[in-house]
């Protein structure tokens, strides 16, 4: 039996080979007459990973949110050190230097920063318990309330009553936002 179960094993072992030489499309031969056809498919090989690299300082602390609109042309960071920085692509000279920069939530460390759909509004989320929504330009549109810690049933309160920890866009619906907080 102990033997019979061995050549089992051996023999499934083999199948799998197969079919994952199969699926992968591996040549697992060692035969000479294959180095040619390698020869050829070099010079059609790109590469990976293609890109371009570019420093951009300006925060004075660590970032911990970045978000680019989706169109692609411009980036928004959020830091530990209270601020946003906005960046334009399409104006950026050779220093790489931000457009604007901004503390939205006074001495509360960023936490998330999202684009919306359209690309057209900010979503900001920090250490407090207020998330906001800013426009592309950096001009706040709105700032969601603060719940009310004091009530033992907190679906009673309009808004979160800890700390924020994260936040972005509802990926479907344009007008809605989510949000976590530490509140529970």
């Amino acid at each position: 039996k102990g033997v019979g179960r061995r050549r089992y094993e051996q023999d499934n072992e083999d199948d799998e080979e197969e079919q994952e030489e199969e699926v992968f499309g591996m040549d697992l031969d060692d035969d000479e007459d294959d180095d040619e056809d390698d020869d050829e498919d070099d010079d059609d090989d790109i590469p990976l990973p293609v890109a371009e690299c570019v420093s951009m300082s300006g925060h004075r602390k660590a970032i911990s949110a970045l978000t680019c609109d989706p169109a692609g042309a411009r980036l928004v960071s959020g830091g530990m050190d209270y601020a946003i920085r906005m960046w334009d692509f399409n104006g950026m000279d050779a220093n790489f230097r931000s457009f604007r920069e901004y503390e939205p939530c006074g001495a509360h460390q960023i936490r998330a920063v999202s684009f919306s759909l359209s690309g057209d509004r900010i979503y900001i989320v920090s250490g407090s318990a207020r998330p906001r929504l800013y426009n592309r330009d950096g001009k706040r549109i709105f700032e969601f309330p603060k719940g009310d810690m004091y009530l033992v049933d907190m679906s009673h309160t309009a808004g979160h009553t800890h700390a924020c920890c994260h936040g972005r866009w509802h990926p479907f619906e344009k007008e809605r936002v989510l949000s976590a907080s530490q509140d529970g």
